[in-house]
């Protein structure tokens, strides 16, 4: 009897205390959730807005002012210009 109880587990350890203590001060409070931007979506070009965007980009027509036009990103013109064959200004030059 006696080495039973030297060798139990009667006490509790400082883990099961604090798991107690912690149970015992009730529910815990949920974080209000953050509401950020909506994300944006991606705005999608007919092949019309493709032909318009080239044939002002041929014009003249800066990338940066076609992004702005067409509310997409200016790598968005570039990769609908180069998809479309448009040869592209201030490029360097390739052999």
């Amino acid at each position: 009897m006696v080495l039973a109880r030297l060798f139990s587990n009667s006490t509790p350890s400082s883990l099961t205390r604090a798991i107690t203590a912690f149970r015992s001060l009730g529910p815990v409070k949920e974080r209000p959730r953050k509401i950020g931007k909506a994300p944006k979506l991606a705005r999608r070009l007919s092949r019309a807005d493709v032909a318009r965007l080239a044939e002002r980009y041929r014009s003249g027509a800066t990338v940066y002012e076609l992004a702005a036009e067409f509310a997409i990103h200016r790598t968005t013109v570039s990769q609908h210009l180069h998809a479309a064959g448009v040869h592209m200004r201030r490029q360097p030059f390739r052999a």
